[in-house]
């Protein structure tokens, strides 16, 4: 039972550190794309793998964060998390 649970903690870590580098690149994406001209050639191919890969990471995301958090967690705390996530995106 032990190993089961080391097992999930170091996929969990993995994940955790794959999502927190994923975020990263995607705010260096960004950033070179607001010093990137729309007329660029290479403009509509950065936004193109740029989107792909925030639909990778939100869909990511949803598996292995928000579904297993909606099986363990009551409703009234998931509320809680999304009054605190709201509150933090109007912060900035």
């Amino acid at each position: 039972m032990v190993a089961g649970r080391t097992a999930r903690g170091a996929q969990r870590r993995k994940a955790r550190s794959e999502g927190i580098a994923e975020e990263e690149r995607g705010k260096r994406v960004m950033a070179e794309l607001e010093q990137t001209s729309q007329h660029d050639p290479a403009w509509d191919a950065k936004v193109q793998s740029f989107i792909a890969d925030v639909l990778n990471h939100a869909s990511r995301e949803e598996r292995e964060v928000l579904a297993p958090a909606r099986e363990k967690l009551p409703v009234s705390r998931l509320l809680e998390l999304g009054r605190d996530l709201e509150r933090a995106k109007k912060r900035g």
